[in-house]
């Protein structure tokens, strides 16, 4: 599993974890597992924390994550967090192999152009 977001409600960590095989996605509070939904859409999660009620829904999106991504209610009523991103793993080894293909290939074509003698 992914980690999708983590951020801080009340002084408690909440991580929020994606699995893109199985549509499972799991929500822990201080490492442990308080919540796990499986649904392809978007799952909604229900905490109490210290007598609170919380709503929990995070829209998923295979590369990205923005804050606006994060729906929180506290008692029927939005909140702001402390918020971290999560880590985006896929994201930065899709964007080393597209930068490590296009210098290749810069640096192919100048060897070409050297050894042959041919100006483009």
């Amino acid at each position: 599993m992914k980690k999708a977001a983590e951020f801080y409600l009340d002084k408690n960590k909440i991580e929020i974890f994606n699995s893109l095989i199985g549509g499972k996605q799991r929500v822990l509070l201080n490492g442990n597992t308080v919540s796990e939904k499986r649904s392809f859409l978007n799952p909604e999660h229900y905490l109490t924390i210290h007598g609170e009620n919380y709503y929990i829904q995070l829209k998923r999106r295979f590369f990205s994550f923005k804050k606006e991504d994060l729906k929180i209610l506290k008692n029927s009523l939005p909140i702001s967090l402390d918020y971290r991103k999560g880590q985006n793993v896929t994201s930065i080894f899709v964007l080393v192999i597209v930068l490590g293909l296009s210098l290749g290939f810069m640096v192919g074509l100048k060897l070409y152009e050297i050894i042959w003698h041919i100006s483009m």
